[in-house]
Protein backbone atom coordinates (compact mmCIF):
# COMPACT_ATOMS: atom_id res chain seq x y z
CA UNK A 1 0.00 0.00 0.00
CA UNK A 2 1.40 3.54 -1.26
CA UNK A 3 0.23 6.10 1.79
CA UNK A 4 -0.61 9.49 -0.13
CA UNK A 5 1.88 12.64 -0.14
CA UNK A 6 1.94 16.01 1.30
CA UNK A 7 -0.30 18.68 -0.35
CA UNK A 8 -0.75 21.51 -0.30
CA UNK A 9 -3.29 23.53 1.85
CA UNK A 10 -4.10 20.16 2.91
CA UNK A 11 -5.51 21.96 6.22
CA UNK A 12 -7.99 24.07 4.50
CA UNK A 13 -9.73 21.52 2.15
CA UNK A 14 -13.15 22.87 2.33
CA UNK A 15 -12.20 26.48 3.13
CA UNK A 16 -13.28 25.93 7.05
CA UNK A 17 -10.31 24.31 8.87
CA UNK A 18 -6.32 25.47 9.95
CA UNK A 19 -3.55 24.09 10.93
CA UNK A 20 -4.18 24.02 14.75
CA UNK A 21 -7.12 21.88 14.22
CA UNK A 22 -5.62 17.93 14.02
CA UNK A 23 -6.15 15.75 12.76
CA UNK A 24 -6.52 17.02 8.68
CA UNK A 25 -9.05 15.45 6.97
CA UNK A 26 -6.05 13.64 4.38
CA UNK A 27 -4.34 12.74 7.84
CA UNK A 28 -7.47 11.16 8.71
CA UNK A 29 -7.42 9.27 5.50
CA UNK A 30 -4.30 7.84 6.06
CA UNK A 31 -4.95 6.97 9.31
CA UNK A 32 -7.72 4.87 7.71
CA UNK A 33 -6.00 3.47 4.95
CA UNK A 34 -3.51 1.90 7.71
CA UNK A 35 -6.05 0.16 9.65
CA UNK A 36 -7.31 -1.01 5.97
CA UNK A 37 -3.54 -2.43 5.47
CA UNK A 38 -3.06 -3.73 9.48
CA UNK A 39 -6.22 -5.80 9.10
CA UNK A 40 -4.99 -7.53 5.71
CA UNK A 41 -1.30 -7.36 6.47
CA UNK A 42 -0.25 -5.49 4.09
CA UNK A 43 2.92 -3.83 3.46
CA UNK A 44 2.89 0.08 3.73
CA UNK A 45 4.95 2.50 1.80
CA UNK A 46 4.66 5.71 3.76
CA UNK A 47 4.90 8.25 1.97
CA UNK A 48 2.88 10.71 3.98
CA UNK A 49 5.40 10.60 6.77
CA UNK A 50 9.04 9.56 5.12
CA UNK A 51 9.05 11.47 1.60
CA UNK A 52 11.04 14.52 0.87
CA UNK A 53 8.32 15.28 -1.08
CA UNK A 54 5.97 17.50 1.23
CA UNK A 55 3.56 19.94 -0.72
CA UNK A 56 2.66 21.44 2.57
CA UNK A 57 5.94 22.55 2.64
CA UNK A 58 6.63 25.95 0.36
CA UNK A 59 10.34 25.12 -0.31
CA UNK A 60 9.63 21.46 -1.44
CA UNK A 61 6.36 22.55 -2.86
CA UNK A 62 8.14 25.30 -5.26
CA UNK A 63 10.53 22.40 -5.94
CA UNK A 64 9.09 19.34 -6.43
CA UNK A 65 5.71 20.18 -7.73
CA UNK A 66 3.28 21.99 -10.46
CA UNK A 67 0.06 22.76 -8.90
CA UNK A 68 0.94 21.94 -5.00
CA UNK A 69 -0.41 18.30 -5.47
CA UNK A 70 0.79 16.98 -8.82
CA UNK A 71 4.40 16.02 -8.76
CA UNK A 72 6.34 17.75 -11.77
CA UNK A 73 9.89 15.78 -13.55
CA UNK A 74 11.87 16.19 -10.65
CA UNK A 75 9.46 15.63 -8.00
CA UNK A 76 8.36 12.13 -9.72
CA UNK A 77 11.74 11.25 -10.78
CA UNK A 78 12.49 11.31 -6.61
CA UNK A 79 9.12 9.47 -5.61
CA UNK A 80 10.08 6.82 -7.95
CA UNK A 81 13.51 6.47 -5.96
CA UNK A 82 11.42 6.65 -2.89
CA UNK A 83 9.74 3.85 -3.76
CA UNK A 84 12.38 1.36 -5.45
CA UNK A 85 14.22 1.94 -2.48
CA UNK A 86 10.98 0.44 -0.38
CA UNK A 87 9.92 -2.49 -2.58
CA UNK A 88 14.24 -2.88 -2.86
CA UNK A 89 14.19 -3.47 1.34
CA UNK A 90 11.27 -5.80 1.55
Amino acid sequence: MLLPLHRHDEYNLLGVRNKTEEPSYLKRYVDAIKVAANKFNLTICDLYNNSILAADKEETSQKYFIDGLHPNDLGYSVLADEIADFLLNL
